[in-house]
């Protein structure tokens, strides 16, 4: 993914943690935009990304 596509998936990511009702997939939706925000700040942090 790309970082406007990782940082377009983190948003979503929120989004459907807060509209989805059940805890199951709102701890789904939190995990995937958790490991997103890594991924993304790990690119950010390499000294290719500056």
């Amino acid at each position: 993914m790309t970082d406007l596509q990782l940082r377009d998936w983190i948003q979503a990511c929120e989004m459907m943690e807060n509209w989805v009702g059940h805890a199951k997939a709102r701890r789904g939706w939190r995990l995937s935009r958790v490991e997103a925000e890594k991924e993304l700040d790990r690119r950010n942090s390499t000294p290719e990304a500056k």
